[in-house]
């Protein structure tokens, strides 16, 4: 490759591209563009690499990459590739190039890349440059060398889990003694100010985040300065948010994490608070509640509810993702016990007031009521939930393991709300509206699943296996039972 540090593809569609690291740059046919030092270096990594195919838990134990968002890096090179292609005005397909420059493999979710270097000239001098990072990582607890899945979650979670268990017990056994059973709590939280309800499932959602920012990245930090022998302002925020994430993993405090977390909880937190401004506006509500015996289904609703949140953290602990760390999500760690508490709340909130309204109409229901406004919050607040927290940009991005509730529950949401606003309102204008916000979002539902398909990332059991879809499956159950009993 010789002193200035060039490597150039010399057989393929992309002949005559090449990689000048000297000067940071990327030519073909006359043109060329710069890359920026981290993303040169990248490249760099690749090429230097024994293993060749390079992931985001490579970089993160490299003294200059660790800090770096990988996906976007890659993401980066690969426009400026493109773009290098474009101006250069070839006929061949800039994607069809690009695949001679780079190849992607993903194993066992980890999505891996590496330079064509078999297309290239000699790289006989080509050695590797990459050194001991000066970050090193320190491993928590031994057991964390086993495998993903049920093993390792018990070892790791099993007294927070026991805790958790008698926390539920402890809760049922206080409203036992006080003599209200299930259906006067949700009485008496149905007749609560909403005001005080809306802002408690506020800071509910928020808890988990300020958990991770104030408890879990201090502790991750300091537990690595002891470890480390170095004083804690020899890291800069780059280094702590590698520390906290990866060296003594406890929680991902990046931008990107941090803002998906928070919104995702806030619109989780807004919606079981719609559903239930939606039931204070039922007349006769409380009533049903007070005369009717559904304890039964009440229980196991909210027993679903409770095991959803649990199975939303086994999933993050046991599923690879090149963009998460599994230990990151053990209970001990603040924001995952905060959230495993949010999450029960909230749907077992949420699955019973859906079960008391729907079960109230089809059942118990006299005349039609006149659809209010916060009915159509409700709806539009689930659609929009469902999507941001499995299929937008932003899940995407970080590889969210709610990824399917949009694929399979949105067709749920839709027949179910569209069936409940035909029956039990007023035929008008905005009950219309509310009819024609279903069709709306199957277009992006069907844009959503079309993409899945092409990226060969759908298969059955996803429908049936995602979070909203064992609730929902939960909800109808009760219905079912409740119609035949």
């Amino acid at each position: 490759m010789g002193k200035d540090k060039r490597i150039t593809w010399v057989s393929g569609p992309a002949k005559g591209f090449y990689i000048d690291f000297e000067s940071q740059k990327i030519g073909f046919s006359d043109q060329e563009k710069g890359l920026n030092r981290l993303q040169t270096r990248l490249l760099f990594f690749m090429l230097s690499s024994p293993a060749g195919f390079i992931t985001a838990s490579d970089t993160a134990n490299d003294k200059e990459l660790f800090s770096i968002d990988f996906s976007k890096y890659i993401s980066a090179i690969k426009s400026a590739i493109k773009n290098l292609f474009k101006a250069a005005d070839t006929t061949e397909d800039p994607s069809v190039l690009l695949d001679q420059i780079l190849e992607k493999r993903s194993t066992y979710g980890n999505t891996g890349y590496r330079l064509r270097t078999e297309l290239t000239d000699v790289l006989d001098e080509v050695t590797s440059e990459t050194s001991q990072p000066d970050l090193t990582p320190i491993k928590e607890q031994d057991d964390n060398d086993l495998p993903l899945g049920m093993k390792r979650y018990l070892k790791n979670n099993w007294l927070v889990l026991f805790i958790y268990v008698f926390l539920i017990l402890g809760a049922v056994l206080g409203l036992d003694s006080m003599g209200i059973t299930v259906q006067l709590l949700l009485v008496k939280i149905i007749n609560l100010p909403f005001g005080y309800t809306f802002l408690l499932m506020c800071l509910l959602s928020v808890l988990p985040i300020l958990g991770g920012i104030l408890i879990d990245v201090p502790l991750a930090v300091k537990e690595y300065v002891k470890k480390a022998k170095i004083k804690e302002s020899d890291l800069d925020a780059a280094s702590k948010h590698n520390v906290a994430m990866n060296l003594v993993p406890r929680f991902d405090n990046s931008k990107e994490n941090v803002m998906f977390f928070l919104i995702c909880n806030l619109t989780g937190g807004f919606t079981a608070s719609s559903v239930l401004l939606y039931a204070k506006s039922i007349p006769g509500i409380t009533d049903y509640l007070s005369s009717t015996n559904h304890v039964y289904a009440f229980v196991f609703t909210m027993l679903v509810g409770c095991l959803v949140a649990m199975f939303n953290n086994y999933s993050l602990q046991t599923t690879k993702s090149p963009t998460r760390c599994a230990d990151d999500f053990i209970l001990t760690r603040a924001h995952a016990f905060l959230n495993l508490i949010y999450l029960s709340i909230s749907i077992s909130l949420g699955g019973a007031l859906i079960y008391t309204y729907l079960s109230y109409k089809f059942f118990y229901g006299s005349d039609a009521a006149v659809i209010t406004p916060a009915y159509i919050v409700m709806v539009l607040a689930a659609y929009c939930y469902l999507w941001f927290s499995s299929n937008s940009p932003a899940a995407d991005e970080i590889d969210s393991i709610s990824m399917n509730n949009f694929i399979s529950g949105l067709p749920i949401l839709a027949i179910v709300s569209t069936v409940y606003t035909i029956v039990c309102f007023k035929p008008d204008f905005v009950c219309l509206v509310s009819i024609l916000t279903a069709p709306i979002f199957l277009v992006l539902w069907i844009f959503c699943l079309l993409k899945r398909k092409k990226e060969n990332t759908l298969k059955f059991q996803y429908f049936i296996s995602s979070f909203f879809s064992i609730v929902a499956i939960a909800i109808i159950i009760m219905l079912a039972l409740n119609f035949w009993l």
